[in-house]
């Protein structure tokens, strides 16, 4: 009796020691990761799909802190594009040697190589991390990634220098965009890149939420949408009123016209689909009422065609 006793207070003992233990390498961890100072200014990426808040970590990598918020202040981020998304990896930013409109000679000449600040820090979602050529370590200049997941792999290969403030649900939206490969199928432009200089002022900064912003058509982009389904409700009223009170031919010009609306709307919001099930499935649900809709239009010109 004894002998179990003790026994059962050696596994008890053994127990409690091992939980001790995976409690202080926890606290362990936690002290080496606990976060880096974040400096006043921020940066607000103005995307096509939303508004994201970099915070930057200047005391852990404070090369890149500086050229970062130097080459936003002169605009040099307007214009570029996450070129590459992998979900549960990366989302990564264009060089702004290349983005458009063209960089200036003064951006040009402000853009230059970074040594590597490597820290422990890891790369967890909404991290930033600089890109760089590969076996280049002191290569990065202005392409970035925002992490979509947890990469351990990158940790100690890829500076960290900041992470995701505010705009989750963005970097969701474009983590969830329809792509060819790892290239999205639609433009994700940062339309403009700005630093505010504290977090009072950011406070009083407006921020749009996750959500698809045409301004590629300026303010037409609103108006062509409502524009094509009051084309798409014009064409089927006038195709309704040919089978008994106007000329068969106003039903074929209600055909075109729903025709054509109907097929620009699919062109310019079938690349949004893939992050909107709502609009898949009424894209989905469209082809064949076009498709029942054309054929009932056939069946009515014949069946007016044809001798009483």
């Amino acid at each position: 009796m004894r002998k179990r006793l003790l026994l059962l207070l050696l596994v008890v003992v053994a127990c409690a020691s091992g939980a001790a233990a995976q409690e202080s390498a926890a606290q362990e961890s936690a002290q080496q990761e606990a976060a880096p100072r974040v400096a006043s200014e921020r940066i607000v990426l103005r995307t096509n799909v939303g508004d994201m808040v970099l915070a930057l970590y200047p005391e852990v990598a404070p090369r890149h802190a500086e050229q970062l918020l130097r080459l936003a202040r002169m605009g040099a981020f307007d214009g570029v594009n996450f070129f590459r998304v992998e979900t549960s990896f990366v989302a990564q930013l264009s060089d702004a040697r290349y983005k458009q409109p063209a960089p200036s000679p003064e951006q040009l000449a402000a853009i230059h190589p970074l040594t590597a600040e490597f820290s422990n820090l890891h790369h967890r979602r909404g991290i930033l991390s600089m890109a760089r050529h590969d076996g280049r370590p002191d290569s990065g200049e202005t392409s970035f990634s925002i992490l979509l997941g947890d990469a351990p792999h990158l940790d100690g290969q890829y500076t960290v220098f900041g992470h995701l403030e505010a705009g989750d649900d963005v970097l969701d939206l474009i983590e969830r965009v329809a792509r060819r490969g790892n290239q999205p199928v639609m433009p994700i432009v940062v339309r403009r890149a700005e630093v505010v200089d504290s977090p009072q002022s950011l406070a009083g900064l407006e921020l749009r939420r996750a959500g698809f912003y045409e301004e590629g058509f300026g303010s037409l982009g609103r108006y062509l949408t409502w524009g094509g389904l009051a084309a798409i409700l014009c064409g089927l009223l006038l195709f309704v009123l040919s089978r008994r009170l106007v000329p068969v031919a106003f039903g074929s010009l209600g055909l075109l016209l729903v025709l054509v609306a109907f097929f620009g709307l699919f062109i310019a919001y079938v690349p949004k689909a893939g992050s909107s099930q709502l609009l898949a499935v009424a894209l989905f649900l469209g082809v064949p009422l076009l498709f029942k809709l054309m054929n009932r239009f056939e069946g009515q010109r014949l069946g007016r065609g044809r001798p009483s």
